[in-house]
Formats: structure tokens, C-alpha cells, sequence
């Protein structure tokens, strides 16, 4: 299971190493990352320049949807406080790692079954994020959308774990 950034590191390894995946689910992620690279390249300049605040607010703006982001902008931006200068350097080092990134060639090699879910509103990848990575992946994969969801469709739809272990409870043949 892989998660944005996590997701990418998972369609790696699960290309890398089959007898280490069954299924895969990938969630907020994308096959490419040249569309968000804008996005990762202004994040990571601001933990360069050590800019926490700025850094956790354009975060936070960019993967909550603006009615969850109000209602809960206090707890959230105080869950990203606290980052060290040695965080901030790691985090943009982690940044610019994903520029660049395409699984178009690796994701057809996957053989596995793949559950890829995304969201209509998320400003880092896409709406057509999900739908893309089945796609490419072919038969084994397939996708789930979400509606009037952000990036962060993991923090605000009351369903999301339950739609994960669906997928991993499901019989895989």
C-alpha cells in the first residue's frame, strides 16, 4: 500500500519485486509526477529557504479541500509544526527525488492485482491520476474517484479504510 508520495516508492517496489506484492493499492499517486512538479519544486524551495510556516500552509491549502481546511486549519497546521532545519533539508531532499518520476513502463510489468484511488479536486496530481495508473497497468488494475475530494481524500472521506480493506480482503484470483 502506498499513499502520494508512498505510492510511487510502492509501484517500485512492487515492479522491482513481485514475490513481495500480491496486490497493490495505490492512493493519491500518480504513474508521472512532470504535472506536479511546480507544486513539489515550490514546496521544497520553502524548506530550503527554512520557511516552515509558509511550507505547512501551501501544504496544507494544496491537499485539504478549502471546507475541511478551515474547519480544522488549527490542528492541522499544529501537526506540521515543529520541523527541524535537518527535517526541512530531508523533506526537500524527498521533494525533488519525485521530480521526474514516470512508471509508464513499469506499471504494465506489474502483474498483481491494483486498486488506484484519487480524487476530483487533488491539485497535486490530478483527477485523471488514478484512471491513469489502471490504465497502464492494464487488467490487473483498476481505479475508484472520488468526488469532491482533495488530495488529502484519505483524511476526509468517512470510507476510504474501509474501501482499502475491501481490496485487500477480496480473494485475488
Amino acid at each position: 500500500m502506498g499513499i502520494s508520495a508512498g505510492g510511487i516508492a510502492a509501484q517500485a517496489l512492487a515492479h522491482s519485486r513481485p514475490d513481495l506484492v500480491s496486490k497493490l493499492f495505490l492512493g493519491s499517486t500518480a504513474a508521472q509526477t512532470k504535472g506536479a512538479a511546480a507544486i513539489i519544486e515550490g514546496w521544497a524551495r520553502l524548506a530550503d529557504k527554512e520557511r516552515l510556516s509558509d511550507l505547512n500552509q501551501a501544504f496544507a491549502q494544496a491537499v485539504y479541500t478549502p471546507s475541511f481546511y478551515e474547519q480544522y486549519k488549527d490542528a492541522i497546521m499544529a501537526s506540521l509544526d515543529g520541523a527541524t532545519a535537518a527535517d526541512l533539508k530531508r523533506f526537500a531532499t524527498l521533494a525533488r527525488a519525485l521530480l521526474g518520476f514516470d512508471a509508464s513502463d513499469i506499471l504494465p510489468k506489474i502483474k498483481c492485482p491494483i486498486l488506484a484511488v484519487g480524487a476530483d479536486l487533488d491539485k497535486i496530481f490530478g483527477a485523471d491520476a488514478a484512471p491513469q495508473i489502471a490504465r497502464l497497468a492494464g487488467t490487473s488494475a483498476r481505479s475508484y474517484v472520488y468526488q469532491n475530494y482533495g488530495h488529502a481524500v484519505y483524511d476526509e472521506a468517512p470510507d476510504y479504510v474501509d474501501r482499502i480493506y475491501e481490496f485487500f480482503e477480496q480473494d485475488s484470483d
